[in-house]
């Protein structure tokens, strides 16, 4: 499960990267922009006893709320959420709630 890192707890806005073989934090060291919704990013471990680097790829790939009339079909936005998705969203998220 992952676990949220406050801004009191010396975490920042930004997301958080946790290195997949010992569980450090890790930080993006490189990011190239594939397309204006897909990037490529080098991840180094901040562990210097584990010294993992890897890439990793973010992407988006549904809008949930479009953007305003001044922005919107400008670019090639993310399709729109279906209400079924939304709907398995809100189920997961409320199932990972009672877990906790």
């Amino acid at each position: 499960m992952a676990r949220f890192i406050t801004k009191a707890e010396g975490g920042n806005m930004r997301s958080q990267h946790r290195c997949p073989c010992c569980g450090s934090r890790a930080k993006v060291v490189a990011k190239v922009s594939v397309t204006n919704r897909l990037f490529t990013q080098q991840v180094a471990c901040l562990n210097p006893l584990c010294g993992w680097t890897g890439l990793s790829n973010t992407e988006y790939t549904r809008t949930i709320s479009p953007p305003s009339a001044l922005y919107g079909g400008t670019l090639d936005e993310p399709p729109l959420m279906s209400e079924e998705e939304v709907r398995q969203i809100n189920a997961a998220e409320e199932a990972q709630q009672e877990l906790i």
